[in-house]
């Protein structure tokens, strides 16, 4: 093995350096070109200012981009995967946990003499905490955040190491002192923050290297093949850069051979890897855009493996437009294993056929059998490839290509039609197997005609505001596969009305720390504060409230409600066996009959059952009382038929905000950037638990 430098992302790196200048994104597409079918197994990577340099985004199964670029690729029918990362803090661009915060927190790490580690090649980037559980649900939280703001389809995770040293200069944080320890803390930042974001519906693929300088199983694959079955369960799908190409040097391909910079064989069957965890790979390789060698040689390669399913190989030529009709091609689905010829190897597809020859030396003839098309139009029924090629070939007569999906129930909205509430699209059923569906929703007048598009809500669920009380709403779902694309509309909803007046508090939360609850350091002036309804105590938020359990920090009760849904233990019945936590989160809860309610539907329910109308008990009890007492102090509220919907109230341009979400839509009406206010207010963010 020839000791070399590891390059895991310098290309990807270097599109970041133009991050800032592309952080406004660019949103002037190709209008002229009809919205199309994505070819499935074809990706493409734009990011920095590279988005612009390309067009037909229509065509391609997955789209990944930078975040200035989120909402104009999840307007496009593929997969929009938006680049994120956890081993990075960077102090110029968001990669999931702003500088900011990961800096306020402790979260960026030191090395074994205090000082704080950066990646060597490019300072700008610290290396945050990844093996802490409070940093990993930041993380997850700031991501789903973005993700559901921009109607992006899911997240793509650079730089997911199992070894740091590769990009510290062989530095390991004092907190994390080997490879292994690392290794451990990326695994259980992978196996959290996956699983978190899927289980929002969103797709994780996961950028994953594991070279270790003088493990010879670094240059066979093996090595990267064991730590993908530690890190693959909890993702969608999982990338290898640098597809085929030696990481040092480009233009050279890997030959198949023993020698460190070969190895086809080990690096092909990553394809296999990922896919019998049930995962997707994505091979990237790097080129020119006249190299067709590396275009043909890498997407043949990946065809002998591919299972017709997920995933894609990505051909990216530095600011230049990477389509290709010698990469591109769609050839349909696998019809057989591929099966050795010679020094190559073959594989029949439903629409095609694929070649490759991997040896370092020899040329390759292949007998095809019948006519097949090459990329560039000639009819060919014999084909030598030299050494080091691949090509992809069209069958003459092709199956008719599938239908276009058809809509069989259409698609159905949930949620109250009020101000500062969110409304839930389902997509409806459908026949012809969709690959994709789109959003798009609509506010028609109150009869539920003269509809109009509204300019950026994109995404399953729409945030209502105080702009759109008289209106109705509907969603236009578009559903897509490799015959074309159906849209089906729902019924709009009923009349959105205003949102109910909310008391109008400073923010509140309990702080606990080691397990005690300690009361704030002040209370603000005025001591109580009046709503419509009742009164209530407002106390000072000094740090967000924070709960371990299972080893894990939580600082909000929807975050560790979550956490206990995945793990199958019912919400209600946990609180009443464990009060502390009903303490420590603040969760505002109401005693009646001996029962504990922690919402308005369980109350109603019980005093159904013994012939009461929750209407009638919140009238004769609205000024009713409960007691949510810590080991050190007690905070009383006063309870109101909203009393379980009580939440932190933060005022801002004199309105009363109960939710994020509600702040962030009013925001982004003012042309107010979401992370630059939460970077500027910091007392906002601790009171909604961010």
């Amino acid at each position: 093995m020839i000791s070399r430098p590891h390059l895991l992302s310098t290309a990807i790196a270097a599109f970041l350096a133009a991050a800032v200048a592309g952080a406004f994104g660019y949103f002037e597409l190709d209008g002229a070109r009809a919205a199309g079918s994505p070819v499935p197994g074809v990706g493409i990577l734009r990011l920095g200012s590279s988005y612009p340099a390309a067009s037909g985004y229509d065509r391609y199964s997955y789209m990944i981009v930078s975040r200035g670029d989120a909402a104009a690729a999840a307007s496009q029918p593929g997969r929009s995967l938006v680049y994120h990362s956890g081993t990075d803090v960077n102090t110029q661009w968001d990669c999931g946990v702003p500088y900011s915060q990961a800096a306020a927190n402790g979260w960026l790490l030191k090395d074994s003499s205090g000082n704080y580690l950066v990646n060597s090649g490019y300072t700008s980037n610290y290396i945050g905490d990844v093996g802490n559980p409070a940093y990993q649900a930041a993380w997850a939280n700031n991501v789903a955040s973005f993700l559901a703001s921009t109607g992006a389809d899911g997240v793509f995770i650079d730089d997911v190491l199992a070894n740091v040293g590769n990009i510290t200069g062989k530095v390991y944080p004092a907190k994390y002192p080997s490879q292994a320890k690392w290794e451990d803390a990326m695994v259980s930042f992978i196996n959290y923050v996956g699983p978190a974001l899927k289980a929002k519906g969103y797709y994780v693929l996961i950028n994953a290297d594991a070279y270790t300088s003088g493990n010879s199983a670094s240059d066979t694959g093996a090595l990267a093949a064991t730590f993908w079955q530690r890190v693959g369960p909890g993702v969608s799908g999982l990338m290898w850069e640098n597809w085929l190409q030696n990481p040092n040097d480009i233009a050279a391909l890997r030959a198949d051979g023993p020698e460190w910079n070969n190895n086809w064989t080990g690096w092909e069957n990553l394809v296999s890897v990922a896919q019998s965890m049930g995962r997707d790979f994505v091979g990237l390789t790097y080129g020119s855009a006249t190299n067709t060698q590396a275009m043909r040689y890498g997407k043949a390669s990946f065809l002998l493996k591919w299972n017709g399913g997920g995933g894609a190989f990505v051909y990216e030529v530095a600011g230049a437009d990477p389509w290709a009709a010698d990469w591109t091609a769609n050839i349909g689905t696998p019809s057989a294993a591929a099966f050795a010829v010679g020094t190559g190897w073959r594989r029949d597809y439903s629409g095609g056929t694929v070649l490759v020859n991997p040896s370092p030396s020899a040329s390759q003839t292949f007998a095809l059998g019948s006519t097949y098309i090459r990329p560039d139009g000639s009819a060919v029924s014999s084909v030598t490839l030299a050494p080091l090629s691949g090509l992809v070939l069209t069958s003459t007569t092709q199956a008719p290509p599938a239908p276009k999906p058809a809509n069989l129930t259409v698609p159905t909205i949930s949620g109250v039609a009020q101000a500062a509430s969110s409304l839930s699209a389902t997509t409806g059923s459908w026949s012809g197997s969709p690959t994709s569906f789109a959003y798009g929703w609509q506010l028609c007048d109150s009869g539920g005609g003269a509809c109009v598009s509204i300019s950026g809500a994109s995404g399953p669920s729409y945030l209502l505001s105080s702009s759109d009380v008289g209106a109705t709403a509907r969603v236009v779902v578009t559903a897509t596969n490799a015959g074309g694309s159906t849209t089906a509309t729902s019924a709009a909803t009923a009349v959105a009305t205003s949102a109910p007046a909310q008391p109008q508090a400073a923010p509140t939360q309990t702080i606990v720390t080691a397990g005690a609850v300690v009361p704030p350091t002040s209370t603000p002036a005025g001591g109580h504060r009046k709503g419509k309804k009742g009164t209530f105590r407002a106390l000072a938020v000094t740090k967000p409230a924070l709960l371990e359990w299972e080893g894990r920090l939580f600082s909000s009760s929807p975050q560790f409600h979550q956490y206990l849904d995945r793990r199958g233990v019912a919400w209600a019945p946990f609180l009443d066996k464990h009060p502390a936590v009903t303490r420590a989160l603040g969760i505002p809860h109401v005693t009646w009959d001996g029962r504990n309610f922690y919402s308005r539907a369980s109350l109603a329910s019980w005093l159904s059952k013994s012939g009461s109308s929750y209407v009638t008990w919140a009238k004769k009890h609205s000024r009713s009382s409960a007691s949510l007492a810590g080991k050190r102090t007690a905070v009383l509220l006063r309870t109101t038929p909203r009393a379980l919907a009580l939440t932190a109230v933060v005022t801002w341009d004199g309105v009363g905000f109960t939710r994020a979400s509600a702040l962030r839509a009013h925001l982004r009406s003012q042309g107010v950037d979401w992370d630059s206010f939460r970077r500027s207010h910091p007392a906002v963010a601790r009171a909604f638990g961010l």
